[in-house]
């Protein structure tokens, strides 16, 4: 489909989560401080170009081009990514497209505060949030790699990669199971490389990454935007 290089669209992105969860997402940019303390911010939707597909294309990602009423009823039962055009996005999404107070995601995404569970605002892990995270990192200390099954002495910790005091979320993409020699021993104690070993092996990021997308786009048409009759 031919588009007008100068013309202007939001990104967006329909997926669901394993539990059945409709996650809407947007290429967003800062919109101020929700909580200056703790650096949390607003964002809002941010207008992007045709060439924005680009990224999509370098993941082999599948995308749509929406100009009308009928290509957005498409989107809205098919999910995935989308470029929609500026009017028409802000007639059919415009509550979705107003800044929201968001937190940092993994290393360097962002997602609205109402995504996440209640849990992710409380400083301690809970007992299922601990056991995810232990259990995804196969019981093991991420630096060292050592295993209670193997020393009976260790004590594993389930640390915050980016700290709480900082805006830091309970969510498992910012835990990370260490043991207590490695989190004592952390220098700096706020050491953001450590994303880099909850990061699948280099040669397979962009496969596993097109992999977890298509799950999710999977997921979205079983649950859908309309509900059942």
């Amino acid at each position: 489909m031919k588009i007008a290089r100068a013309e202007l669209y939001y990104a967006i992105t329909l997926t669901a989560d394993d539990d059945s969860n409709v996650v809407f997402g947007t290429h967003s940019q800062w919109a101020g401080y929700s909580d200056p303390e703790k650096l949390t911010e607003f964002r809002k939707a941010r207008l992007v170009y045709p060439t924005y597909v680009m990224l999509w294309e370098g993941l082999g990602e599948p995308y749509c081009i929406v100009h009308d009423a009928d290509e957005a009823t498409i989107f809205l039962l098919a999910g995935g990514h989308a470029l929609v055009e500026k009017t028409l996005a802000e007639q059919l999404f415009s509550e979705l497209l107003k800044p929201e107070a968001s937190f940092r995601d993994g290393v360097a995404g962002f997602k609205s505060s109402t995504m996440f569970p209640k849990s992710a605002f409380k400083r301690a892990p809970s007992p299922k949030v601990r056991m995810q995270v232990l259990k995804r990192d196969n019981r093991r200390c991420r630096i060292c790699g050592r295993r209670p099954d193997d020393h009976t002495d260790l004590e594993l910790h389930v640390h915050h990669i980016r700290p709480w005091s900082k805006g830091g979320v309970t969510d498992i993409a910012n835990l990370i199971t260490l043991c207590h020699t490695c989190h004592k021993g952390l220098e700096p104690h706020e050491d953001y490389t450590l994303f880099d070993y909850l990061t699948p092996d280099a040669t397979n990021t962009q496969e596993a990454k097109l992999n977890g997308f298509l799950k999710e786009v999977a997921n979205y048409r079983k649950v859908g935007v309309f509900p059942s009759a």
